[in-house]
């Protein structure tokens, strides 16, 4: 075998791997937006990469509800340094669905959906169909229309896995 892949390379005829590792992206603003924001590590992510923080206190958001569309992990610096608030006017978090998703060490609070069936799901947290480990979260204050204030019950959604998870009021 090795003789035949070196007469490949000799001839010409060899072909070229990539291998690309996964990244750490780092949020380092409470900003909404923008450059070093969360929605711009969710933007930028690429299946595979992490997203941790150099940050902490609140993320008011005040464009709408963060969509993670790729399989990564969020992991914050603790659920009493960091929190995702939907700032009472939308969702915190969408998992966008066929993802394998970890959320660690952060506290989603303030979510509020108010859309009625089928979209009233999940204030705080909305998993559609993806494999979602929660780890030390703190969901607080989130109301839905329809059921879920804090997170969509697993029956409506994908496996996931709770690991110290406290839900509030």
């Amino acid at each position: 075998m090795r003789k035949w892949l070196a007469a490949l390379f000799a001839a010409g005829i060899g072909f070229q791997v990539e291998v690309v590792a996964a990244a750490t992206i780092t949020v380092a603003t409470l900003n909404d937006s923008g450059p070093g924001s969360l929605r711009a590590a969710l933007a930028s992510a690429a299946d595979g990469d992490t997203v941790n923080f150099s940050v902490t206190g609140t993320i008011t958001l005040t464009s709408g509800e963060l969509l993670v569309n790729k399989s990564l992990a969020i992991l914050g610096p603790g659920p009493a340094n960091l929190a995702l608030d939907g700032n009472a006017a939308s969702r915190v978090l969408r998992i966008a669905p066929s993802n394998t998703v970890t959320i660690a060490d952060l506290t989603v609070t303030n979510g509020r959906i108010s859309a009625s069936f089928p979209d009233g799901y999940g204030g705080g947290l909305y998993n559609d169909r993806s494999t979602l480990t929660l780890s030390n979260c703190t969901l607080h204050g989130n109301s839905a229309a329809v059921a879920g204030g804090g997170h969509l019950p697993r029956r409506f959604v994908g496996p996931r896995e709770v690991d110290d998870l406290q839900q509030q009021g």
